[in-house]
C-alpha cells in the first residue's frame, strides 16, 4: 500500500537493470521512491501542504510533509488523510437485464453502494549525512478502510506498518 500523495517519484525499471530487484523481477519493477531516508543534506525546513476536493464522492484528501535539515541532520514527516463517499453515477448501479432478471428492493440509484474509502498515514524519519554516505531510520504507517462494490456488505480495513 502506498498514499500516492506523499511519492517523490515512480521509476519503471525494464529489461535488464530490473534484475537488480532480484531474478522474479524480469517482467519489469516499478519503484516508488520518497523522501523519508534522506540521501542529501539541505540546511533549514522544506514544507509540502497538498489540499484536494472532488464533487462526484465528496472527496477530501489533505497531506503534509516537513523536512528539516541541521547539522547534518534530515528530520522527516509526512502525514494524509483521505475521505470520500459513495461514487455518484447517472441512473441504476446495475443494468436493465440484471435488475430485471434479479430485482432487489430497494435498486440503488444515482450512487454506486459501498464505494466509500477513508485513508490515513503518517511516517517520520531521520537520516545522518555523512561525506561519503548516509544512514537513515523511517517508520510509516498506512490505514485504509474501504468498500466493496460487488457486495454490500463487505468492507476492507488494510493496515500497514513499515520500518526501513
Amino acid at each position: 500500500p502506498i498514499d500516492t500523495l506523499t511519492i517523490d517519484k515512480v521509476e519503471i525499471v525494464r529489461g535488464p537493470m530490473s534484475l537488480l530487484y532480484g531474478s522474479s523481477a524480469v517482467g519489469g519493477v516499478v519503484n516508488i521512491v520518497n523522501n523519508r531516508i534522506h540521501r542529501e543534506y539541505s540546511e533549514g525546513a522544506i514544507t509540502q501542504f497538498d489540499l484536494r476536493g472532488e464533487t462526484v464522492n465528496n472527496s477530501l484528501s489533505l497531506s503534509n510533509r516537513i523536512d528539516y535539515g541541521v547539522n547534518k541532520w534530515m528530520l522527516h514527516f509526512d502525514g494524509s488523510l483521505q475521505n470520500t463517499t459513495d461514487q455518484e453515477i447517472p441512473g441504476y448501479a446495475r443494468s436493465k437485464r440484471e435488475r430485471t432478471r434479479n430485482p432487489v428492493s430497494p435498486e440503488s440509484r444515482d450512487k454506486l453502494p459501498n464505494s466509500f474509502s477513508k485513508q490515513n498515514s503518517f511516517a517520520v524519519g531521520t537520516s545522518k549525512i555523512f561525506d561519503r554516505g548516509h544512514a537513515g531510520f523511517s517508520y510509516y504507517r498506512f490505514d485504509n478502510e474501504y468498500g466493496s462494490v460487488t457486495d454490500p456488505e463487505v468492507s476492507i480495513n488494510m493496515i500497514q506498518n513499515r520500518i526501513e
